[in-house]
């Protein structure tokens, strides 16, 4: 399976006045990190991580989407 992921940049306009500490439970990625991501200020993250928080932020659209239909 192939996945595009999000940029960085992509992730922090997502991320943008969430409950970070429930973004944290939601994905098993840790608050700081979280934080880190919806701050900037941090550039450089595992692969992992920009997986799970790319896989959360799709499902989470999708799940949006399909609500609204």
């Amino acid at each position: 399976m192939k996945i595009e992921l999000y940029s960085l940049d992509e992730i922090k306009r997502r991320l943008y006045n969430r409950n970070l500490k429930e973004v944290s439970r939601e994905t098993g990625i840790s608050y700081p990190t979280i934080y880190a991501l919806a701050k900037g200020t941090k550039k450089d993250f595992r692969m992992s991580t920009m997986v799970a928080m790319t896989s959360f932020l799709d499902m989470e659209e999708t799940l949006k989407q399909v609500l609204e239909e």
